[in-house]
């Protein structure tokens, strides 16, 4: 049960700026996430309009999906609170 709460703060701790109202904080993560989710991204200094166009592409699907009440995890009752993020 510890191994599963743990990871249910890891998880949150690494989701943290969806929960942010700093938007510029928000933003510079969302950015990073580009070559991570994008192997074009990230192996090249130079990529094409094209490639850059279809991770942004890719993001914008990605945040029209995703469910705000579902993004943050807990498991039995930890965290019992957003201040434990």
């Amino acid at each position: 049960v510890c191994s599963v709460q743990r990871a249910a703060l890891l998880a949150n701790r690494d989701v943290g700026n969806f929960g942010s109202k700093d938007v510029a904080y928000f933003l510079d993560n969302t950015w990073s996430l580009l070559p991570e989710t994008n192997e074009s991204l990230r192996h090249k200094y130079l990529y094409t309009v094209k490639e850059f166009q279809h991770a942004v592409f890719k993001m914008h699907g990605f945040f029209g999906f995703i469910t705000p009440g579902i993004i943050f995890l807990d498991f039995k009752a930890l965290p019992a609170n957003r201040k434990e993020l």
